[in-house]
């Protein structure tokens, strides 16, 4: 829940990331910056932005900042690793 908010407010929020844990309680999305998600995939933070900006990744571009959803990166990779085999 965000603090200070309603529970309106808290709930428009989470339907952004409408996802559910096992207990069927909300939780949101992880949200990583070009340099965590350099760290994560072992890549050059000019690797992702590039990557970014020819649209190769998932992302999210926010003014002048790229952001990445970890759970859509993730089925990103799974899905690849899924053609590398076929």
């Amino acid at each position: 829940m965000v603090v200070g908010a309603t529970t309106s407010e808290s709930r428009t929020r989470l339907e952004v990331g409408d996802s559910k844990d096992h207990t069927g309680e909300f939780i949101l999305a992880q949200i990583m910056t070009t340099k965590e998600l350099a760290v994560y995939l072992r890549l050059h933070q000019i690797t992702i932005w590039k990557l970014s900006k020819e649209g190769k990744i998932p992302s999210i571009r926010i003014g002048r900042v790229w952001r990445f959803d970890k759970e859509v990166i993730d089925e990103w990779i799974a899905k690849g690793q899924e053609m590398a085999l076929i």
